[in-house]
């Protein structure tokens, strides 16, 4: 027992495979000479899938930037409601341009006016613009306090305050005018109405 290596009775204490080689021997995979046919399909479904993703991300892209630029297949996709509402005064005024004759006046009762008032100054304040959705409404309002005032207007300060209001709506049209232009739509001035 003098080597401190070996064990009891001159043994080592774990004995080597003949040769020095370490126990146990390593476990070697076969060699293979290529990529196997499995990697080379989850490869080539990567990549396809990769390709598919770019497309549907360019593609995506396309149709945003032609709803916000107004341009291309998808501008009516995404068409602001306060530049339709100007295409919609602008296309009624071209409309009763070229009529030849006047058309008669069509009476409304008070909930339809009130409902048609609501549904148009809607379109206007839902506008991603601010400057459609502020000169918008505030048009729509002071239109709808004339033709509401209108009806019981029976002293002559009634009728001053409706002057006011009609110098006021001439502002305020041009301010809708200017806000609408911006947005590439030209509507008639407000003399030029019927």
């Amino acid at each position: 027992m003098s080597d401190p290596q070996s064990g009891q009775f001159g043994q080592q204490p774990y004995a080597h495979p003949p040769g020095n080689a370490p126990w146990p021997p390593p476990v070697m995979p076969p060699p293979q000479v290529g990529p196997s046919r499995r990697k080379r399909r989850r490869g080539a479904g990567l990549w396809i899938g990769v390709g598919v993703a770019v497309l549907l991300v360019l593609a995506g892209g396309a149709v945003v930037a032609g709803g916000v630029t107004g341009k291309g297949p998808a501008a009516s996709v995404f068409k602001d409601s306060g530049v339709a509402a100007c295409e919609q005064i602008r296309d009624s005024a071209a409309a009763s341009k070229a009529s030849p004759e006047p058309s008669p006046k069509a009476t409304k009762s008070a909930a339809e006016s009130l409902k048609a008032y609501q549904a148009f100054r809607k379109q206007f304040a839902d506008s991603r613009y601010d400057d459609l959705r502020t000169a918008g409404t505030e048009v729509l309002d002071l239109i709808f306090q004339l033709s509401d005032s209108g009806k019981d207007s029976t002293s002559d300060g009634d009728a001053g305050l409706a002057f006011v209001a009609a110098g006021q709506l001439v502002q305020k049209w041009a301010t809708l005018a200017g806000a609408c232009g911006n947005h590439g739509v030209t509507i008639p001035k407000l003399t030029e109405l019927h």
